[in-house]
């Protein structure tokens, strides 16, 4: 009358068997409804006949829905046949790591607990069942951070030795650069035009420290190194470097820099990526025969 089977009768070739349930009316069946896991009783047939609302949560089915029906519904074959061992031995206990097919035919992952229940003249097994969808997915999340760690120590590594081997192949070359733009004995021309590929040199070099500083790019910060310098002159570097297209192009620039002085506290491998970039968008967007107007002034 309160909706609990209290008795399970199975009909077979031998007669009928009744399978009671005298200890739901016990203090442990309390005990039992509360648990967290899966409590489900068995017959040796696979016959659920008792089990807790947990398990029903789990199958995502009403409780009288699960009653009477049988196991492998729920588990597959190799999993029944792993428990089903206790029968063999009624000391044993099984434990096994399988599936569980709730309603909609969604599956979790489960641990399998089997073991002997004795009740008089009843065969029937305890089987706790454990959810173990946090675990797997927690298990999934440590993978996925180990994977991670692994990749960005070997992103860590790739990089350093990529500084490395894009630095040595530059410090030659700054060298003799830095030698031709303080030699006196070649031409005023030759002399900047040296000073030119040392300066850039430089900021090739500036340019791969800052784009390897994992820790800069991580946080998200800018470094600047501040120190007086002359900005038209370094508008003038960067003129340089834009100065084969514009040729190319056959671009006029007109310079108009009134600012004096134009000695400021800056970044001076900033400064001169910022007139890079603007004077290259500028020859890039302007027509052939085109002009472009530099102006510096105060304000």
């Amino acid at each position: 009358d309160d909706g609990v089977h209290r008795a399970v009768v199975i009909h077979g070739p031998n007669g009928n068997q009744v399978y009671s349930l005298n200890g739901t009316d016990q203090p442990y069946r309390v005990y039992v409804e509360r648990m967290e896991e899966g409590a489900v009783t068995l017959s040796g047939e696979g016959l659920v006949l008792y089990a807790n609302k947990r398990f029903a949560d789990m199958l995502n089915k009403p409780l009288e829905q699960v009653i009477s029906t049988r196991i492998e519904d729920y588990l597959d074959e190799t999993a029944w046949k792993k428990i089903h061992a206790v029968f063999e031995n009624e000391n044993e206990f099984v434990k096994y790591e399988s599936v569980l097919k709730s309603a909609g035919k969604d599956v979790i992952p489960v641990h399998l607990t089997a073991s002997h229940l004795p009740l008089a003249d009843q065969n029937v097994l305890c089987l706790v069942v454990t959810d173990l969808t946090a675990q797997k997915q927690n298990e999934d999340l440590r993978l996925a951070k180990e994977v991670a760690e692994k990749a960005n120590k070997a992103k860590d590594d790739f990089l350093a030795a990529l500084s490395h081997e894009l630095r040595t192949p530059l410090n030659p070359v700054l060298l003799l650069s830095s030698e031709g733009a303080e030699d006196q004995e070649l031409p005023p021309r030759a002399r900047a035009d040296f000073a030119t590929i040392r300066d850039n040199i430089e900021l090739e070099a500036r340019l791969i420290d800052d784009l390897l500083d994992l820790n800069r790019i991580v946080h998200d910060k800018l470094r600047l190194q501040l120190k007086p310098a002359d900005c038209h002159e370094i508008l003038d570097n960067a003129i340089a470097i834009v100065e084969p297209e514009l040729r190319k192009k056959k671009i006029s620039l007109v310079l108009n820099l009134e600012k004096s002085p134009c000695e400021l506290n800056v970044d001076r491998t900033r400064l001169q990526q910022v007139f890079w970039n603007v004077l290259k968008n500028a020859a890039k967007f302007t027509p052939e025969n085109g002009q472009i107007k530099v102006t510096t002034s105060t304000t």
